[in-house]
C-alpha cells in the first residue's frame, strides 16, 4: 500500500511517502521517506489472549553525514512513530466484525485475507 502524507518532520513541512507491506498475520513493514529522514519500521503483533496483543516496533533510519542530526533523529523519530501508532487505538478498540461487510474497490482483497486467516482460528472460536 502506498500513501502520501503532508506533515512536519524534524520541523520541516514536507510530503512524506509511506509504503506499507503486510507479510502474513501480524508482521508489517513500512518505509517512510521524506527530505529530512528515511525510516524503516517493522511492527509485529502476537495475540496473548482473546482480547490482548503484544506489539513490538523496531525502527531504523538512514544516517546522515551530520552526527548531531543523527542524534536527534534517533531520539525523536521513535516518539513520532509511537504517537502516530497510539492514535489508531480508538479505531482498533471499537472495530466490529461483520460477516458480510460493505466494501468498496479500494478496500482491496480483504475477503481473501479473511478466508486465509480463518485457518488460524480454532473451530470453536466465533469471530462475531
Amino acid at each position: 500500500m502506498m500513501m502520501k502524507s503532508r506533515r512536519k518532520v524534524l520541523g520541516v513541512l514536507d510530503t512524506t511517502d509511506i509504503e506499507i507491506t503486510y507479510h502474513g498475520f501480524g508482521f508489517v513493514h513500512s518505509d517512510v521517506n521524506s527530505k529530512p529522514v528515511q525510516v524503516s519500521v517493522i511492527l509485529t503483533t502476537t495475540p496473548v489472549d482473546a482480547e490482548h496483543v503484544e506489539i513490538h516496533i523496531s525502527v531504523k533510519f538512514k544516517k546522515s553525514w551530520n552526527p548531531i542530526k543523527n542524534f536527534f533523529i534517533k531520539r525523536i523519530i521513535p516518539k513520532y512513530i509511537s504517537d502516530d501508532f497510539i492514535k489508531d487505538f480508538p479505531v482498533w478498540e471499537n472495530k466490529i466484525y461483520y460477516d458480510k461487510p460493505l466494501l468498496c474497490q479500494d478496500d482491496g482483497p480483504i475477503m481473501k485475507i479473511r478466508n486465509w486467516a480463518q485457518q488460524f482460528y480454532p473451530e470453536s472460536v466465533s469471530l462475531e
